[in-house]
């Protein structure tokens, strides 16, 4: 609770869409990017599961139009998957 306590006082609150960041969001962004196990050049964060599904499937499809293969645009899932609650 105390380690908690002291990273909330630290943390601000605001999104970061639009441009917007704060130190603890960049220092993990750079963590994550060196971490990683192929080059890297960007992380970028989402609020919940269901954005983050979001998100991935508008980058996939925004690629598969920029290479050229406008109907690539099915999406495979599980019968009653969670996605996250947004």
């Amino acid at each position: 609770v105390e380690a908690a306590t002291r990273q909330m006082s630290k943390l601000p609150f605001y999104h970061d869409f639009g441009s917007k960041a704060h130190a603890p969001l960049i220092d993990l962004a750079e963590k994550l990017v060196q971490m990683a196990p192929v080059p890297m050049s960007k992380a970028y964060f989402t609020n919940s599961g269901s954005e983050a599904n979001d998100t991935a499937i508008k980058i996939i499809w925004y690629r598969s139009n920029a290479l050229g293969q406008p109907a690539r645009k099915k999406i495979i899932s599980r019968k009653r998957g969670y996605h996250g609650v947004t």
